[in-house]
Order: C-alpha cells, then sequence, then structure tokens
C-alpha cells in the first residue's frame, strides 16, 4: 500500500526567501523531477553514511541506559592517550547531527594513519605552537579538541541511531526524534552529571539540537500504547538551568532546524515509503574505500555551486537539495575522515518526522503517534485541537542561556529558520545570535574557517557562561 500511494504522489517547488519548499502538484514531468531529486538524495545519504568505529580512542567510554532501554555509549574526551581528564572543569557535551555518530566532534587520524592535512601559514592563537595539532594536524579542526585545549571537560554522545554503525537495515519501532529528545538526551545528560556532579553545558549540530528543543521543553511521552508527547512544566523548569539530575547549564544550537529546507524533506519521503519503520545504517565498510567518496562529493559540490546561479529552473530544488558543504571552506581529509569515520544511522520516523515538518512549517510530535496512530499514512493538516504536541509553539519554554549559530548557505537548513528558534525562545540576558559567514551546513563545524571564527565565537560565550 506505501509503495502504491507513493507512486501516485507528485510535487512541486517554489521559491521563499531564496529556499526552494516543496508543494503537491500534478504533472508526469514534475514527478520525474522530484524522482529524479529523491534518487540523488538516496544515493548520498547513502555515500555519506559509511561510517565504521575506531579499533582504540583514548578516553574512557561508559554507557547510558535510556527509560525505555536502549543502551547507549559515551565517551569522555582525550586527545592522545597518556594525557589527563579535565576532570575538574565544567563538563561539555556534544551531539552529532543526523545520519553522523560519536566521531563527528572528534577529528582525529586513526590508529596506524596519518591524514595529509596542510596546516595554514597563520594559525589562531589558541592554536600556535599546539604540539598535539602538530603531531595530528587534523585535530586543528576538531571541536572536541578545541574545547579540550580550552580546559573543558568533554564528553561525546550519541542518540540510538548513531550508535548502531555496524548493522544493515534492521527493524526500529521507537526512533523518531520524540525518542531521541525524550529518552537519548536525558540519559545522557544524566550520566554526566552522575559522573563529574556538575550541570553540562549542551552543545548539538542539527539534529542533535533539534533534540534539545524537545528535551528542554521538558517532554515527557504520556500513554501505554503508542503514547503521544506532553510537556511537564516541572521538568521544563529543571532542565533549564535548574537543579537536578536532568539540569543543563547552557545550549549551544549549531544550525539546528526547527523546519529543515528541502534537501531533508525529499529523502525522507523515500525512506518512509519504502521501508517504514526501520534505520539504515552502512557501517562496517573499509574506511579506505569509503573515503574515496569524498573526492566525488567535493567534485560534485564544486558543479553545484557553480552553477547554482545559472541553473535552468526544474533543475535548481535539486542542486539545492545536495548542497550541504561550500567546497571552498573545506579540506578534503576532513571530507574523507567524515566518509570514512563518521556516518552512523538513518531512522525513517526521524526523517518522516522531519518532513512532515516542512509540509506544515510546523515541528510536532512524531504524526503517527497516538494509539491510532500507526493507520496514519501522510502527515494530517494540523489545525487547533488536533491533539498533537507542536513544539515550534513552545519554544518559549526554553529560557537557559543559549548561543545560536546559523550558517550562510539556504541548503539542508535555512538561516532564517535557525533565527526563528532564538527569537521564539524564552529571553536570556546571554543569548547571542550568528550567522557564520561563507559556511554550509557541515563546514560550519570543521571548516577552514571553524578554528578561526566558529571555535573562538563558542569559546567567547563559554568564557561569559562561566561568568
Amino acid at each position: 500500500m506505501n509503495l502504491a500511494r507513493f507512486a501516485v504522489i507528485s510535487f512541486t517547488f517554489e521559491r521563499k526567501n531564496g529556499c526552494y519548499m516543496m508543494k503537491r502538484f500534478q504533472g508526469s514531468q514534475r514527478f520525474v523531477a522530484f524522482f529524479t531529486c529523491a534518487i540523488f538524495m538516496l544515493a548520498l545519504n547513502l555515500t555519506c553514511s559509511l561510517g565504521n568505529a575506531f579499533s582504540a580512542v583514548p578516553g574512557a567510554e561508559f554507557e547510558a541506559k535510556t527509560d525505555d532501554g536502549a543502551i547507549l555509549t559515551i565517551r569522555r574526551y582525550l586527545p592522545e592517550w597518556g594525557k589527563p581528564f579535565n576532570e575538574e572543569a565544567p563538563p561539555v557535551i556534544l551531539m552529532p547531527g543526523a545520519g553522523a555518530n560519536i566521531n563527528e566532534f572528534d577529528l582525529r587520524s586513526p590508529e596506524g594513519k596519518r591524514y595529509d592535512v596542510k596546516l595554514p601559514e597563520v594559525l589562531p592563537e589558541w592554536a600556535r605552537g599546539d604540539e598535539i595539532i602538530r603531531r595530528d594536524p587534523i585535530k586543528f579542526y576538531s571541536l572536541a579538541y578545541y574545547l579540550y585545549s580550552q580546559g573543558y571537560d568533554v564528553w561525546l554522545g550519541c542518540y540510538r541511531a548513531s550508535a548502531d554503525i555496524t548493522r544493515g537495515w534492521f527493524p526500529s519501532w521507537n526512533s523518531s526524534i520524540d525518542h531521541y529528545g525524550i529518552y537519548d538526551v536525558a540519559a545522557v545528560v544524566k550520566k554526566v552529571r552522575q559522573i563529574t556532579g556538575r550541570k553540562p553545558i549542551y552543545i548539538g549540530h542539527s539534529m542533535g539540537a533539534t533534540m534539545a528543543y524537545i528535551y528542554l521543553q521538558g517532554a515527557v511521552f504520556k500513554g501505554l500504547a503508542n503514547p503521544k508527547v506532553v510537556s511537564v512544566p516541572a521538568k521544563a523548569r529543571m532542565r533549564n538551568n535548574g537543579s537536578g539530575s536532568e539540569a543543563v547549564r547552557g545550549f549551544v544550537n549549531l544550525d539546528g532546524p526547527i523546519v529543515p529546507s528541502v534537501n531533508v524533506c525529499i529523502p525522507s519521503i523515500v525512506f518512509f515509503f519504502l521501508v517504514p519503520e526501520a534505520c539504515i545504517s552502512t557501517g562496517g565498510i573499509d574506511p579506505s574505500l569509503a573515503e574515496c567518496s569524498a573526492d566525488i562529493i567535493i567534485l560534485m559540490e564544486r558543479i553545484l555551486w557553480a552553477l547554482k546561479d545559472c541553473l535552468p529552473d526544474f533543475l535548481k530544488p535539486i542542486a539545492a537539495a545536495i548542497r550541504f558543504v561550500n567546497p571552498a571552506n573545506i579540506d578534503i581529509n576532513v571530507l574523507k575522515f567524515h566518509s570514512g569515520y563518521v556516518g552512523g544511522g538513518l531512522h525513517t520516523h526521524a526523517m518522516a518526522q522531519y518532513s512532515d515538518s516542512i509540509k506544515w512549517k510546523k515541528l510536532r510530535e512524531y504524526y503517527r503517534n497516538g494509539v491510532f496512530g500507526r493507520l496514519v499514512i501522510f502527515p494530517p493538516r494540523p489545525y487547533p485541537g488536533d491533539g498533537y504536541y507542536y513544539y515550534s509553539d513552545n519554544m518559549h519554554k526554553i529560557t537557559l542561556p543559549s548561543l545560536v549559530l546559523a550558517d550562510a548557505t539556504c541548503d539542508i537548513t535555512d538561516p532564517d529558520d535557525i533565527k526563528s528558534f532564538y527569537l521564539k525562545k524564552g529571553r536570556n540576558c546571554l543569548d547571542e545570535f550568528h550567522v557564520m559567514r561563507d559556511t554550509a551546513h557541515l563546514d560550519l563545524v570543521n571548516g577552514l574557517l571553524a578554528p578561526y571564527e566558529t571555535f573562538p565565537v563558542i569559546g567567547r560565550w563559554l568564557k561569559k557562561l562561566s561568568g
């Protein structure tokens, strides 16, 4: 039934504020354009999910068990064996985005290998004379190492999909963004708080930030059969820099969408209709083989960026859908690291939930929640009192200090959408919003400009937070 319904759906794109959004339409020619774009995105997501675990990584690993029984592995960061943990320092949790795993922020050369990263002639002040960077230059682009070098106790988190990096297709019933925010973030925060005795600072990239919106609104599941989401005011107060085991001291939002742009919507539809209730993970492939895809990706991105202003209208949505990195702002070796070691799982529920937010321009709980929710195939139109909890309408419940960084490109995300979180959240005197120049979604975090601009902006804000 899903395949039959998928076959008769077609979409077109409309330009709004520089972004291409989708709307339903009819016509075989437009359907071909949509399907071509879908195939491009499916191939891209597969290519970028060729992740692997390191055989041995400095640091210490801990298990965090969620309230629904999932086991998450989190890592206390060390740049090298023999270095001390920053045990008396403020703890910082780094949470990866969709399709990425625990290695997203931990750029390093695996044992027995060295990436040929050429350091710039003029380094930022924090990296000058740094022996660890000299020994392994790719760490220059590691946010985890930057924070460690600034004296923070760095923790690398994961959610249930990002941990599944050595398995293929498998059933995945509890896998919406609701589950990531309600269960997984809570488990990671409580484990770090238990070990360190301090309230952590939470830094999330992309979906790693979106799931924090859910957590910080005090969201919980209510009900036994396919439960619905509700917000508990007492939990929201505690989690927003209150007291208790679930409290977070501050929040850094790295390009975390409320409503993603078109290039997230398209693959979510493909995944949802072709393989409902599943997670795809292509980890376990030889990293050297996976790294070969980086050259293909960078070539594709250079073409897309060079032609972005002169493509015919019917191709512009396709180009926007697969433009996620600024090729002028990334070291090819960083992209090779991502291809070889950063891929994690993608859940169809999470992608369908994002697709729902694009369709109606609102982020709500998974539209298939509820006793009869499993019978719902397409996202129903929102209306007052429809029984869904709307995260996008409750951002005011997030009141802790927040730093919000948006990339400068309308790609996977729209800078205006990222700013909307900043404008809608409960005001705090330490709140800041920045658009990072010449960046796209991926290179915002570890592009060529990141050590000079993104990292110092985060560092200065964390010092303000510490007061």
